[in-house]
């Protein structure tokens, strides 16, 4: 399940979050991305670990991420990409 999450630290990371079958207070981010936001819009910038292990005492929120996020995070991480809807004329 793809998801953003906004840390305490005012980090905001997207990524797979996996439920620790060892504790309900932990929380695995799988992949994450570091999102930065920019003139152009949203950038997602690789996050120098595999995976996170997060005490949910530091997430101040998390939820669903939206198609074009999503889309982006799939880019970066060579997950399946979907074309856009439309004819697509090659050059």
């Amino acid at each position: 399940m793809l998801r953003f999450v906004k840390l305490t630290t005012g980090d905001e990371l997207i990524g797979r979050i996996e439920e620790s079958d060892d504790s309900y207070d932990l929380r695995t981010l799988v992949h994450p991305l570091r999102m930065l936001v920019g003139n152009a819009g949203y950038a997602l910038v690789q996050y120098p670990a595999k995976s996170l292990v997060i005490d949910k005492v530091h997430i101040l929120c998390d939820g669903d991420v939206n198609d074009e996020l999503a889309q982006l995070y799939m880019e970066r991480t060579g997950g399946v990409v979907t074309p856009p809807k439309g004819l697509v004329i090659p050059h």
